[in-house]
């Protein structure tokens, strides 16, 4: 149960006592895999791709489609995984960053965007919700996301994004 949880996620002590993770998961009201996992993305400075990441397992995937478009959502997942998929998860970063990219050329690139590759617009928007949520989660409880760099270009961010 929890406190199975809280021992695999090293929050606790052989002991039962609080970790120092364990007292900063404890002021995150999220599942403690995700909270571990966001933590230490700040701390190591790759947090926007995780972001993404835990806002999907904590959600769902952002890809739809019945058993009549089961060809094309598979050969859109295959399109984001390239030709060796290592991680079912990475793919979905992929997914986000380029719908961000399209959202940004307006004109309903983003909802073209979506359909293009068999993706919930509303779900897309619903993970960039959480992220966002995640993100105020950290900074609250003081890993401040814009304090570290962007993974993408290395360099210092100086505000929101």
């Amino acid at each position: 149960g929890a406190l199975r949880t809280l021992t695999e996620v090293q929050a606790i002590s052989p002991d039962g006592r609080l970790t120092p993770l364990g007292h900063h998961l404890s002021r995150l009201p999220v599942d403690p895999h995700v909270g571990k996992m966001l933590i230490y993305a700040s701390i190591f400075r790759c947090l926007d791709p995780v972001l993404t990441i835990a806002a999907c397992c904590s959600y769902k995937s952002p890809f739809v489609g019945g058993v009549e478009r089961r060809a094309q959502v598979d050969a859109a997942r295959r399109k984001f995984a390239g030709q060796t998929p290592i991680s079912d998860l990475l793919p979905l970063v992929k997914v986000y960053e380029g719908w961000e990219e399209a959202l940004v050329k307006g004109q309903g690139a983003g909802r073209a965007y979506c359909s293009k590759f068999c993706l919930s617009e509303a779900t897309m928007m619903q993970l960039r919700d959480m992220r966002r949520q995640f993100q105020d989660l950290l900074s609250s409880i003081g890993f401040d996301h814009r304090s570290g760099s962007d993974h993408r270009s290395g360099t210092q961010r100086g505000g929101a994004p």
